[in-house]
């Protein structure tokens, strides 16, 4: 019972009782399926979104890169493994991780100690967009 208040307390403004607006059109949900049909439409717009996303999310990736490889720069020429500022903090240390391939090693060991984990990937493309090659 207290959950279910919580929950409509959340959905609802506390004082009015009345739903609150989104505040974001990145958060809406168009419903794909009514009844039993898929809504072409809707999934169209929410394609779109996904599209735009994936864009932004390139192109500042792009940028972390960039940043990331302007500091990497200047804490090798100033023989530097931590930079602090007021408001960053930034340290540089060196990783290591151990794999083996199925190729470097006998079938039998593999088949013993191999794991395997399934996962789903959903594959997504702009058909509008050119394809890199």
């Amino acid at each position: 019972a207290k959950a279910k208040a919580k929950a409509k307390a959340k959905a609802t403004g506390k004082a009015t009782g009345k739903p609150q607006k989104e505040t974001s059109s990145k958060a809406v949900h168009l419903p794909l399926v009514e009844g039993g049909v898929l809504d072409i439409g809707s999934v169209e717009k929410v394609l779109e979104r996904w599209s735009a996303a994936k864009q932004r999310q390139d192109e500042a990736s792009k940028e972390v890169e960039a940043c990331k490889t302007q500091i990497d720069a200047a804490m090798i020429k100033t023989g530097q493994t931590a930079l602090k500022t007021s408001r960053f903090e930034v340290s540089k240390r060196t990783q290591s991780r151990e794999s083996v391939s199925k190729k470097d090693m006998p079938a039998n060991v593999w088949s013993l100690y191999a794991k395997t984990s399934e996962f789903t990937v959903l594959s997504f493309k702009d058909k509008a967009k050119p394809t890199r090659k």
